[in-house]
C-alpha cells in the first residue's frame, strides 16, 4: 500500500488517525496496540507470506535481546549478541544475495548451478538493520530493553517500515514508553504539511522526470547509440529523479509520524547543496549513513590507526553499502566508487593542510560544488544500470571518449561562437515526448529548486547551528501560518491533478 495510492490516503490513513484518536489518552496501551496492528496490515497489504517471515523476525530479535540483556553482568553475552547478528545477516543473505553468489561462483568457475527464483520480501534490509541495531545496543546497555508491544512499534510501525529513515531505539522509543502520546493539533498541521510536500516531490517532480531517465536507460541497455549529450541528460535526470523519490518519502515519513506525535531524525539535509563529496554523505540518507558508521566505521577503528587503516575502513564500508542497496556488481561498483571518491578527498585535504592553502570564495564553491555533483552524476550511472556493460557504455559516452556530440539544431547554433566548432559535433538523435530543449529546461528548474529552496528541515522546523544535532535531538516545529496552508492546498491540488492524469510510480527504494 504506497503513500501515494488512494487505498491508503482515502481509507487506510484516515481510518488510523481517526481510530487513534478516538481511543483516550489515558490508554496509551490501546493506542500503542492500535498502531501496530494497523502497521502490519499496512505490511501485509503487499504480502502476508513476508509479513509472517518480519513476525518471526521480531521474534526472535526480542527475545534475543531479552536474554542478552538478562545475561549482561558477565561477559558470556557478547557470543550469543554476535550469533544472533549472524543470524539475522544469513536470513538477508538468503533472500538477497544467494542467487548472486551463485550466479558470480558460475561464472568465475565455469560451474552451472541450479538458480531458483527467490521473492525479496519488501523492506527486509530496513527492519534487519533497525532491528541489529537494538540488539547492538542492548548487548552495550541492558537498561535499554522495553517491553514487547513497545519493540513490535518501533519496529514496525508503518510511516518507517519499508523504505526508512533507519531509526535508533534510543530516540524513538522513549517518546511513547512509560509516558503519554498524545498528538495536538499542531502535530496533525505540521504532519499534514510535511506529508504533502513528500507527496509533492514524488508525483509530480520525481514520477515526470523519471520517465525521461527511463527512455534513456532502456536505450543505453538495448544497445541503441548515446552520445556524451543524452549520458550526461540521463544521468542527471536520474539523479534529480531519485532524490526528489526518496526525499519525497523521508519527508512523508516524518509527517506521517508526527501526526502520532512521533517525531523522526531527518534523513535529507539538501544533499544537492553539498560542496564536497565528505559533505554530500553528511547529508543524504542520513539515518543510513549513520548506522554504518556507529555499527562498522568506528568499530573498525574509525580514523583512528593511520591513514592506511582510515583509508581500508572508509572503502570497506562503502562497499557493504553498496552490496546493501542491491545484489548486483554494479551496486558494488557505485559504493566502491564513493569509497574511492572520499579517499581522493581526504587525500586532498591533507595536501591542502600541508600546504597550507584555504580555498575560498564563489568561484571556488561554485567549482567545487560542480565537481561534486558531477562525481554523484557519474556514480549514479552505476546505481541504475541493470548491468555493467550498460554502466560502462554510457560512462565512456559522458567522459567524451566518443566525442563531444549534441543534437544537430543545437551544433548548428553553437557552431558560431568562435572555436566552439572545433570541440562538438551534431547528430541526429532520437527526441524524447517533450524534445531536448524543453527537457533541459525541465531539468535546469529542477536543479534551481533543489539548490535554491529550503528544505523540509528549514520550513518546519527550528534551526540548529550544530548539523549533529539535527541527527540526535529532534528540533521543535515552527508554528504554522496561513501561507503555510496556502502551499499545503496547492501542493495538494497538483497531487490530486496529477493522479488523474497518470499513475505514479512505484518508490525506488522499495526495491532495498
Amino acid at each position: 500500500m504506497p503513500f501515494t495510492s488512494w487505498d491508503f490516503l482515502l481509507y487506510f490513513l484516515p481510518l488510523t488517525v481517526v481510530a487513534f484518536h478516538l481511543i483516550p489518552s489515558r490508554c496509551q496501551f490501546s493506542r500503542k496496540l492500535l498502531l501496530v496492528v494497523a502497521s502490519m496490515v499496512f505490511y501485509s497489504w503487499f504480502s502476508f507470506k513476508c509479513a509472517a517471515l518480519l513476525v518471526v523476525s521480531m521474534g526472535f530479535n526480542y527475545l534475543l535481546a531479552e536474554w542478552i540483556g538478562r545475561k549482561s553482568g558477565s561477559n558470556r553475552h557478547w557470543p550469543v549478541a554476535i550469533a544472533g547478528i549472524c543470524a539475522n545477516l544469513l536470513l538477508l543473505f538468503h533472500f538477497k544475495y544467494s542467487n548472486m553468489f551463485k550466479e558470480s561462483l558460475g561464472s568465475l568457475f565455469g560451474v552451472s548451478f541450479e538458480i531458483a527464483p527467490i521473492v525479496l520480501p519488501l523492506a527486509i534490509s530496513f527492519y534487519t538493520f533497525t532491528q541489529i541495531g537494538y540488539v547492538i545496543d542492548v548487548a552495550k546497555n541492558p537498561g535499554l530493553r522495553c517491553g514487547f508491544v513497545d519493540y513490535c512499534l518501533f519496529v514496525v510501525f508503518f510511516p518507517h517500515l519499508i523504505a526508512g529513515p533507519v531509526v535508533r531505539h534510543s530516540e524513538i522509543v522513549p517518546q511513547y514508553a512509560g509516558r503519554d502520546l498524545r498528538p495536538d493539533w499542531a502535530c496533525l498541521a505540521t504532519g499534514t504539511a510535511i506529508f504533502l510536500v513528500g507527496l509533492y516531490k514524488k508525483t509530480l517532480l520525481a514520477d515526470p522526470v523519471g520517465v525521461h531517465a527511463d527512455w534513456i536507460f532502456n536505450n543505453v541497455a538495448k544497445g541503441d547509440g548515446l552520445t556524451w549529450f543524452s549520458a550526461w541528460i540521463g544521468s542527471i535526470a536520474y539523479g534529480l529523479q531519485i532524490y526528489f523519490d526518496f526525499s519525497g518519502y523521508s519527508d512523508m515519513a516524518i509527517g506521517l509520524a508526527i501526526m502520532f506525535a512521533i517525531r523522526f531524525p531527518v534523513n535529507f539535509d539538501s544533499p544537492y547543496k553539498a560542496l564536497s563529496i565528505s559533505d554530500f554523505w553528511k547529508r543524504w540518507h542520513m539515518s543510513l549513513t549513520r548506522f554504518f558508521r556507529d555499527y562498522l566505521y568506528i568499530p573498525l577503528g574509525g580514523n583512528r590507526g593511520g591513514f592506511r587503516i582510515h583509508v581500508r575502513n572508509i572503502v570497506l564500508v562503502f562497499l557493504i553499502s553498496g552490496l546493501w542497496h542491491g545484489a548486483g556488481w554494479t551496486f558494488v561498483a557505485w559504493g566502491a566508487l564513493h569509497g574511492f571518491y572520499l579517499v581522493t578527498h581526504l587525500s586532498w585535504m591533507k595536501v591542502m593542510q600541508w600546504l597550507g592553502w584555504r580555498p575560498g570564495g564563489l568561484f571556488w564553491s561554485a567549482f567545487a560544488w560542480f565537481l561534486t555533483m558531477a562525481a554523484v552524476m557519474i556514480a549514479w550511472v552505476f546505481f541504475r544500470s541493470p548491468d555493467l556493460a550498460s554502466a560502462l557504455r554510457m560512462l565512456q559516452a559522458m567522459l567524451g571518449l566518443d566525442g563531444f556530440a549534441i543534437p544537430q539544431r543545437w551544433a548548428d547554433m553553437a557552431s558560431k561562437i568562435p572555436l566552439m566548432a572545433q570541440f562538438i559535433r551534431g547528430v541526429e538523435m532520437p527526441n524524447p515526448a517533450v524534445g531536448w530543449f524543453w527537457l533541459s529546461m525541465h531539468l535546469a528548474a529542477l536543479i534551481v529548486i533543489v539548490v535554491a529552496l529550503p528544505n523540509c528541515r528549514q520550513l518546519f522546523f527550528n534551526q540548529h547551528s550544530c548539523k549533529d544535532q539535527i541527527e540526535i535531538h529532534l528540533p521543535a516545529m515552527r508554528r504554522l501560518g496561513i501561507g503555510h496552508g496556502l502551499v499545503a492546498g496547492i501542493l495538494l491540488t497538483g497531487f490530486l491533478y496529477s493522479r488523474f492524469s497518470a499513475v505514479p510510480s512505484p518508490f525506488i527504494y522499495f526495491n532495498f
